[in-house]
């Protein structure tokens, strides 16, 4: 696997785990993985920081969150990054593709929290 550098690949790479997967849970040798791959990285940004978060990983690289919550947020905040950064020109009307995202849609081949969290400007 290619090293992760930045929070466009981390974006990417995370969003290739729920498009095969199909939903937004995590076991734990998966968010180990993901939280080792983070902390590689050599330019964390936003997303990076928003995962460590999610995770609520401590200094002895422990996990303290809920696992299902926290892919839930992840993927929540991959719809986000998605449609606010990495495609601008996604098809049809700009406008209503985002009252989409405030309504709690999910893209095709994006799973769409079950927890009641929506993706928000």
């Amino acid at each position: 696997m290619k090293n992760i550098s930045n929070d466009r690949e981390l974006a990417y790479w995370l969003q290739g785990h729920f498009e095969i997967g199909g939903k937004a849970e995590l076991t734990e040798p998966q968010a180990k993985k993901i939280v080792f791959t983070v902390m590689h990285m050599k330019q964390k940004g936003d997303l990076a920081d928003f995962v460590l978060k999610a995770f609520n990983v401590q200094e002895d690289l422990t996990l303290k969150a809920d696992l299902q919550v926290a892919g839930q947020a992840i993927a929540a905040e991959l719809n986000r990054v998605f449609v606010h950064t990495i495609d601008p020109e996604y098809a049809g009307t700009r406008e209503q593709e985002l009252h989409a995202i405030h309504g709690g849609g999910a893209k095709p081949n994006r799973p769409k929290p079950d927890n009641g969290l929506v993706a928000m400007c």
